[in-house]
């Protein structure tokens, strides 16, 4: 188990896979998302990204787009060590502002409609159960957008681009986590640029194992708590609308939300076996609950799945030969355990490759 001191050492390290390590598969080019295998025991879309194709029109999308860019002001966000980098229009007062209400009665229906579509009607009460651990509340009682309104975190619009060759980026991450008090549920997004007409390219949504390549007026929801990432944008200019569903941290305690999203974690640390982020975000994940050595492992796996795995079990014992001739006998041990542990991945991935040959 390490301490609070260690398991900062180890981040550091493990910086160059947040920084260097952007995840850069082939996207899905089609309008909706391209889905993987679902873990055992997930719960339909409950668990999952869905798209609810052209929900708003192309001069609806364009007036959305200047409604921030006219009222609110642009905040550039770079954060290397979290491997994003963007701009964000924050609209502090959009969930509950009259004028922005359409917007939000729009996407409600069509959440509503897409569950309904889904079950046929069917008012199976363990499907109601699990729409509620998704969301937090009972997303299909809600009246109207006010309801919706009131149980936002925030509103705003983001800005991804390609300046120069340089590209905006988001790295996989997670919006929240066991014990951090945000009350965090649910994600909505909807793009407001068009890469058919050449405001952008790249800029593909990945959550979990399914990508997006969204058109303009596309809505799509997913769990905040389901590891995604925006990839490079690689021309242009990329707009989307952002909300955030937040409720009484109490109540999504009550709910199956994390177990939900524990068969998540646990279904991409094979579907995603080869992206490090991923193992490191579930590492965060067992360390949010506690359970340090399940984290270690998790750690592990993340430094293993990169080209410099070698490296990173050598660097381990280099810090655990220097804390040891400081006195840190705690410390030392921990590194060299760290280091154990990658080179026993970096064998077994070996003799699988052998065995397959």
């Amino acid at each position: 188990m390490m301490t609070a001191p260690q398991m900062h050492a180890l981040r550091v390290a493990i910086v160059i896979i947040a920084a260097g390590g952007r995840y850069s598969g082939v996207a899905s080019s089609s309008a909706t998302a391209s889905s993987g295998q679902a873990s055992p025991g997930s719960c339909a879309s409950e668990s999952r990204l869905v798209v609810v194709p052209q929900l708003f029109t192309a001069q609806e999308c364009d007036s959305i787009v200047s409604h921030f860019v006219d009222t609110t002001q642009g905040e550039r966000d770079v954060r290397v060590a979290e491997s994003v980098s963007r701009t964000t229009f924050f609209d502090h007062d959009g969930g509950q502002r009259e004028d922005f209400r359409w917007i939000l009665d729009r996407i409600l229906a069509a959440v509503k409609r897409h569950y309904a579509d889904e079950r046929s009607g069917s008012s199976d009460g363990a499907a109601l159960d699990n729409i509620v651990s998704a969301w937090g509340f009972n997303v299909l009682a809600a009246e109207d957008g006010r309801d919706l309104g009131k149980r936002l975190d925030f509103v705003l619009m983001h800005r991804f681009e390609n300046q120069g060759g340089e590209p905006d980026f988001f790295d996989f991450h997670c919006d929240t986590k066991p014990g951090d008090g945000t009350g965090r549920t649910m994600n909505i997004n909807v793009m407001l640029s068009s890469s058919r007409r050449g405001d952008f390219s790249g800029g593909t949504l990945r959550a979990g194992v399914q990508t997006l390549s969204a058109g303009q007026g596309d809505l799509c929801f997913y769990p905040a708590s389901l590891p995604h990432c925006v990839e490079d944008i690689t021309a242009g200019t990329r707009h989307t609308l952002v909300l955030a569903v937040r409720v009484p941290d109490a109540d999504r305690a009550r709910t199956a939300y994390w177990d939900m999203a524990a068969a998540a974690h646990d279904n991409l640390r094979t579907a995603l076996r080869s992206v490090p982020k991923i193992h490191l975000l579930r590492g965060e994940w067992l360390a949010a609950q506690g359970r340090d050595a399940e984290a270690d492992d998790a750690y592990a796996e993340s430094y293993a799945s990169t080209p410099q795995a070698e490296a990173y079990a050598e660097h381990f014992d280099a810090e655990a030969l220097r804390l040891a001739e400081a006195g840190e006998a705690q410390a030392a041990a921990s590194h060299k355990a760290m280091a154990r542990r990658v080179r026993a991945l970096i064998l077994a991935a070996g003799d699988a490759t052998s065995t397959i040959s």
